[in-house]
């Protein structure tokens, strides 16, 4: 049984009792992408900010995905609007941090391609972009159609669809740019595992530290205070020289669903959209089998690149599948953000410091929009 959607919630932030001015001092817990954004927002907000996390996190794991229209596909319309939103903030954020998006993010727009069987797949998908009225978003092609946005596709597909707009980051040199910015901006950093966080305060590794606000991004992590479980990502990277795909690609099929992320240097990144599976155990066989097969079934040059490297990460959900802010006195918790981490983070790091400083919040779809902690019946 599917879980239960959380109720729609807009006067709730009104509950918000926290100042309504800048807190001092902020502490941000957790080192993926919307830990960055957050530190780099509140330090905009004139916050003196800590940053606190450890190496890893499913940030830097991830396709990098921006394509809220092809998540239609399984997701409410919301999630859709607030995509096409936060994709749209990544180059504002990355202006304003002085940061060239050259090598970091490409939004030329994306392809969703199907093998003939599966054409119905492409069907129901328009069918959600047209019911979510975002069809002047998006094109739904045939070959010759294709064959102008991407020749190499063409050779193996006959429809497709074609959207405006989307398209991916490259995680891990923008990691790297999010964190130097942090440094250059007067982030102060600690690096370690936090064993406990409450209002106000947090535990790193025996050592207590104290801040007017804590700010919670620690995805899996905080899994003591939410009712967080890991969705396993599996993917492989490689180098496949002279296959000009400019787009990102997704391949619609009920059973073995990928997407293919081109990246610098003719490699490429080929995932999974999901494998109910909460645990971070090496790719099995079968695993790398069916990319592999699907990825091949894109394009026959696949079959003949180098495999780089291969690898998962467990993603943070919510049993409703959608992000959270959740809120008291000395504490935020920015949660859930499940396979949409990249996509949403602009809005929701934006839509979290306002919160957090009493600032009037971005357009949020209800089912985002704040709630005290315990709203929703979490204990944590």
């Amino acid at each position: 049984m599917a879980p239960a959607r959380p109720d729609w919630c807009v006067a709730r932030v009104s509950g918000w009792r926290g100042s309504v001015t800048t807190p001092t001092t902020i502490t941000v817990v957790g080192g993926g992408v919307l830990g960055l954004c957050v530190a780099l927002r509140a330090r905009q907000a004139g916050a003196q900010v800590t940053l606190v996390s450890r190496e890893g996190g499913a940030s830097a794991h991830a396709g990098g995905m921006l394509a809220p229209l092809c998540e239609l596909d399984h997701a409410e319309p919301d999630i859709a609007a607030a995509g096409l939103d936060s994709v749209a903030r990544w180059q504002a954020f990355l202006d304003e941090l002085d940061i060239s998006a050259e090598g970091l993010l490409e939004a030329r727009g994306s392809v969703v391609v199907a093998h003939r069987p599966e054409w119905g797949l492409l069907d129901q998908l328009w069918d959600r972009i047209e019911r979510a009225e975002l069809s002047h978003r998006a094109t739904r092609v045939r070959r010759d159609g294709l064959d102008t946005a991407e020749p190499v596709l063409a050779e193996r597909f006959s429809r497709a669809l074609l959207t405006e707009g989307e398209g991916a980051v490259h995680p891990l040199p923008m990691l790297a740019a999010l964190d130097a910015a942090c440094t250059t901006r007067g982030v102060t950093r600690i690096h370690g595992e936090v064993t406990q966080v409450a209002p106000g305060a947090i535990v790193v590794e025996g050592t207590a530290h104290n801040a007017d606000l804590i700010i919670d991004t620690r995805g899996l992590g905080a899994r003591t205070a939410l009712p967080l479980r890991g969705v396993r990502g599996e993917y492989i990277t490689l180098r496949c020289p002279g296959l000009p795909i400019g787009r990102p690609v997704r391949l619609a099929h009920p059973r073995y669903p990928i997407y293919v992320v081109p990246r610098p240097h003719e490699t490429f990144y080929i995932g999974a959209t999901q494998v109910e599976r909460d645990d971070n155990m090496p790719m099995t066989a079968r695993g790398a089998l069916e990319l592999l097969s699907a990825l091949v079934s894109v394009h026959p040059a696949f079959a003949e690149a180098e495999i780089l490297s291969m690898g998962v990460a467990a993603r943070p959900a919510l049993p409703h599948h959608l992000p959270e802010l959740r809120h008291q006195p000395g504490l935020i918790q920015a949660n859930g953000l499940f396979r949409h981490g990249w996509m949403l983070a602009p809005l929701i790091s934006a839509a979290t410091v306002a919160l957090a400083t009493g600032q009037p919040l971005p357009p949020l779809p209800a089912s985002m929009t704040p709630v005290g902690t315990q709203e929703r019946g979490y204990t944590g």
